[in-house]
C-alpha cells in the first residue's frame, strides 16, 4: 500500500502535478526515461482526485511496445503484474482512506541488460470505474540508445490532447517541418488525412463515433510514428 501525508501532498506536490479530466498526477502523467546505465529502473505516477471521495480506478492499455528482451512489471494499487495485461482494476479506495493518504498509482519497473538497445512506449487510460469518460492517459517513454550510434531514436513526433477528445483533438507537432497524417480506427479504416504544420493544429472529431483511434504521421524522411487516443 502506498500512502502520503496529505498536508505534505498539498504543500509540496501541487506545483509538480499535471491535471486533466478531474484527476491530477505527480510528478506528471507523462514520464520519460533516457537510459545511460542499464540496470533496474522505476517510473512512478501517483493519481489524485480533486477532493476526497470513494473511488475505484480502472485502466486499460492503449499502447505497449516494450521489447521482449526487456524484463518489466507494472504495479498499481494494490496489484503487480509481471507482464502488462490489457486492463486492470485497482482496489477500491474509500473517502476515509483517501483522507488518510491512500492514493492510486502506477509503478513501471524495468530490468535492461547491457546492449539491449531500443525504445518503448506504454500508454494507459486510467478512469473512474463509475464513469469511463472521467479519465486521462498516463504515458511512459523509455529510450536506451547505442552510444556508438550516429543517429538517435525519435520520440513521438506529436503531442495529443485532450485525451479523450470531444469535438476537437489538439495536435502539437514537435518537429520543425510539416507532417502528413492519417487518422484511422482500430479496424484500420482511414477517417481523415492531410498535413500538420509545425506547432499547434486542431482536428475536428465530431464525425467520429466514441472509441479508440490512431494518428499516424510521416515526416519528410519517411519516418512513421503512431499515437493512440480516445473519442467520447
Amino acid at each position: 500500500m502506498k500512502k502520503y501525508v496529505l498536508s505534505l501532498a498539498v504543500g509540496l506536490l501541487t506545483a509538480g502535478m499535471s491535471f486533466g479530466q478531474g484527476f491530477s498526477f505527480s510528478p506528471s502523467k507523462s514520464q520519460t526515461l533516457q537510459i545511460t546505465n542499464p540496470s533496474f529502473h522505476d517510473l512512478n505516477v501517483d493519481i489524485y482526485t480533486d477532493s476526497s471521495e470513494d473511488i475505484t480506478y480502472k485502466w486499460r492499455v492503449l499502447e505497449n511496445t516494450i521489447s521482449a528482451n526487456w524484463s518489466y512489471s507494472l504495479c498499481d494499487y494494490n496489484f503487480c503484474y509481471f507482464s502488462i495485461p490489457d486492463s486492470g482494476t485497482m482496489l477500491h479506495i474509500t473517502k476515509t482512506e483517501m483522507d488518510s493518504g491512500t492514493i492510486g498509482f502506477f509503478k513501471l519497473s524495468l530490468v535492461i541488460s547491457q546492449g539491449d538497445y531500443g525504445m518503448a512506449k506504454v500508454k494507459l487510460y486510467v478512469f473512474d470505474a463509475d464513469d469511463e469518460m472521467r479519465g486521462d492517459t498516463v504515458t511512459f517513454d523509455v529510450v536506451y540508445q547505442d552510444p556508438n550510434s550516429s543517429t538517435s531514436p525519435e520520440m513521438a513526433q506529436t503531442s495529443l490532447y485532450p485525451n479523450p477528445a470531444s469535438g476537437t483533438l489538439n495536435v502539437d507537432v514537435k518537429a520543425n517541418e510539416s507532417l502528413t497524417y492519417q487518422l484511422s480506427d482500430i479496424c484500420g479504416k482511414t477517417h481523415q488525412s492531410g498535413s500538420l504544420n509545425p506547432g499547434a493544429n486542431a482536428l475536428n472529431t465530431t464525425a467520429l463515433k466514441p472509441g479508440q483511434y490512431f494518428l499516424i504521421t510521416r515526416d519528410g524522411q519517411g519516418n512513421l510514428a503512431r499515437e493512440s487516443f480516445l473519442v467520447r
